[in-house]
């Protein structure tokens, strides 16, 4: 479980969707990279729904959103 009770179950498809977006960014498959960080948005909006607005969530997200003004909104939020 994380410090802010999402089960291990649920934030392993984080994690896994994460590695993946690194992986396809890394071999400059941009195409991949992109579909995969739009998945792992997907699944973040999941588990918000399950489990509300918490910091790893919205901390998570931030790392993806393309602009600069989302990013802040969410860090901010999860402060």
């Amino acid at each position: 479980m994380t410090p802010d009770g999402i089960s291990t179950q649920d934030w392993d498809r984080v994690h896994e969707l994460a590695v993946e977006v690194v992986n396809t960014s890394a071999s400059g498959d941009e195409a991949a990279s992109d579909a995969a960080a739009v998945r792992l948005l997907s699944v973040l909006d999941e588990l918000e729904s399950q489990y509300g607005a918490l910091p790893s969530i919205l901390g998570t997200r931030a790392d993806y959103l393309d602009t600069p003004a989302e990013r802040e909104r969410c860090l901010l939020a999860a402060y």
